[in-house]
């Protein structure tokens, strides 16, 4: 099953072009954008979540086209950005709590989801202190809780591993891997071809605004004769 359809995704900025991009994200399953910087890997994921808006094609969330001008689609989408964002005068908890409010999760079962990933990301002893105090790590904390807190089916991930601490990133790992299990699809843009390799079931690799290499890992090694992403990309991107 496809949880996620991209039909002539287009965004004409000028200089630059992205797309048209055609790819789909699968029912259980882990896709990863890759490529150099300025490839349109975050732009991708904009323009998916709506936060930026397409020129013109197709987004199809759960077998629905998504209209961005109305809110429906974003309860079955979560988006982690590269730079995340909290109200400097609010505490952490404060804003998911807030987010949750606005998916419409009951305050006690928010409550309950809080405290499972506060234990997962570390966050007990500071997550109730005012945000302006936050480190860029804490920030990004908040920003992943707030994607997962509504459980959506899909989840969006740009550069996932920006600011989090060794622990973190091995806990996270471990949920995306338990998401996957659970049937959610998984879209992430990274710079990092190791955490791709080591996470992704199948991978796209981004140039010049265009998906030029597409396809599940171990068809893509006997296709390019290489042992690891590394190797695909220096010899053909």
């Amino acid at each position: 099953m496809r949880i996620l359809v991209i039909k002539e995704l287009f965004k004409d900025f000028g200089i630059f072009k992205l797309g048209p991009l055609n790819f789909e994200v699968r029912k259980g399953e882990i896709y990863a954008l890759v490529g150099p910087n300025g490839s349109g890997k975050t732009t991708t994921l904009k323009l998916i979540a709506g936060t930026l808006k397409k020129d013109h094609g197709d987004v199809i969330l759960c077998g629905d086209k998504v209209n961005h001008s109305g809110d429906n689609f974003k309860r079955k989408l979560g988006f982690i950005q590269d730079t995340p964002f909290v109200y400097p005068y609010l505490s952490g908890i404060e804003q998911i709590f807030f987010v949750a409010s606005l998916y419409g999760i009951k305050k006690e079962d928010a409550r309950k989801r809080v405290e499972k990933f506060s234990a997962l990301f570390d966050t007990q002893s500071w997550i109730s202190g005012i945000s302006r105090n936050y480190s860029h790590g804490m920030k990004q904390k908040v920003s992943i809780i707030q994607a997962l807190i509504h459980d959506p089916e899909l989840l969006l991930i740009d550069e996932p591993l920006v600011a989090l601490d060794p622990k973190a990133v091995y806990n996270f790992k471990n949920y995306l891997k338990e998401l996957k299990k659970s049937g959610k699809g998984i879209l992430m843009a990274t710079h990092s071809l190791s955490f791709a390799e080591e996470m992704c079931d199948r991978v796209g690799f981004l140039k010049d605004g265009k998906i030029v290499i597409e396809g599940r890992k171990e068809d893509l090694y006997k296709r390019y004769n290489a042992k690891n992403f590394e190797e695909i990309f220096i010899k053909n991107l």
